[in-house]
């Protein structure tokens, strides 16, 4: 990912399926991408596929409880993205994952 961008290569740019490559290394967590690399230089803000979706939000609607810590250790401020009006605490009380609340900063108490 660093030589992409270092060579200037848009890394969000979309594909035909309208993802990103940050929004791909979520969507494929076992390519081993995600972790060291996918959110280097990416915008977690940047909305993707048919629906429009925030790359930050597809592991909050995904319930990937590791995509939203890694999400949170590379800055991504959930308080400040929106789906269709939602926050992602609004999204994870809707799915009713006390888990996925708590990774978001949440309390299982706000459910």
């Amino acid at each position: 990912m660093r030589k992409l961008i270092a060579a200037g290569e848009q890394i969000d740019q979309q594909d035909n399926a309208k993802l990103t490559a940050l929004a791909s290394s979520i969507c494929i967590p076992e390519s081993g991408f995600r972790r060291s690399q996918a959110p280097i230089g990416a915008q977690a803000d940047t909305s993707v596929g048919q629906a429009g979706v925030p790359v930050a939000l597809l592991p909050v609607l995904n319930a990937d409880i590791e995509g939203v810590r890694l999400m949170r250790q590379n800055e991504v401020s959930y308080s400040k993205l929106r789906y269709r009006g939602a926050t992602a605490l609004e999204i994870a009380k809707g799915l009713g994952n006390p888990a996925l609340l708590d990774a978001l900063g949440g309390k299982e108490t706000d459910l």
